[in-house]
């Protein structure tokens, strides 16, 4: 358990390198949306920490319901950077708000789930793992409409960086294909995760995917001056 946690505090450090590059660059479309998708993927490590350091089983609910705050809307600007990226601003305008509404009524149904019990059943703590206090969360069927909507996302992210560089001069294939590789890995870990696949059950290591998935785009960021060097349309 120790070392996991370890890894997660070394994944938020290097998501607030990222966020903090991001946000230099705030003036620029791409960098606020970059700086965005950080905010929810530190908002997800960051409160997962919370969670598994906790005991009881009110308390990880509590910090769980935190995380995903940032969970849920990840998938949205994620998709937005890429369609920045990728030059579709205008194509995606009107339905851009849209993209926000299941992450919205997924968060709704979480923090009220004591009411109805759509998003979790009957959450416990796995007896299993009493190393690791994990939560079992008897995931219900709006969870699984949530992690499907966040998939589709991510999977049409993959299509128009996929398509971008079919059309794209060689200078930004690196790019794109660091954004792909560090796209399509999160989304096997996550899937794993929801399957119940995962090497530990109820651990997810998706969080520390990302954060993996950072060290890439920090290698595009730096090395390819990512949010300077875009293809132009």
């Amino acid at each position: 358990m120790e070392f996991f946690i370890t890894l997660l505090v070394v994944s938020d450090i290097v998501i607030l390198s990222l966020l903090a590059y991001g946000w230099q660059r705030r003036d620029q479309p791409i960098g606020r949306l970059f700086t965005y998708t950080m905010g929810c993927l530190l908002i997800w490590v960051s409160f997962k920490i919370f969670e598994y350091l906790s005991l009881s089983l009110s308390i990880k609910l509590f910090w769980a319901n935190i995380s995903f705050i940032g969970i849920a809307l990840l998938p949205v600007f994620w998709l937005l950077v890429v369609i920045e990226y990728t030059n579709k601003q205008q194509q995606w305008k009107p339905y851009q708000p849209w993209l926000f509404v299941v992450p919205a009524i997924s968060n709704l149904l979480v923090w009220t789930n004591g009411w109805h019990h759509w998003w979790r059943g009957v959450p416990s703590i796995d007896a299993a793992n009493p190393a690791f206090l994990l939560i079992d969360y008897d995931y219900q069927f709006a969870f699984y409409i949530h992690a499907l909507h966040g998939y589709l996302l991510f999977i049409l992210s993959v299509i128009l960086l996929v398509q971008k560089m079919r059309v794209t001069k060689s200078i930004y294939r690196h790019q794109i294909t660091l954004l792909l590789i560090s796209t399509s890995l999160p989304i096997i870990s996550d899937t794993l995760y929801v399957f119940g696949l995962s090497p530990i059950p109820h651990l997810n290591f998706t969080p520390i995917i990302f954060s993996f998935s950072g060290i890439l785009l920090t290698i595009a960021l730096f090395r390819h001056q990512f949010l300077e060097l875009m293809p132009v349309a």
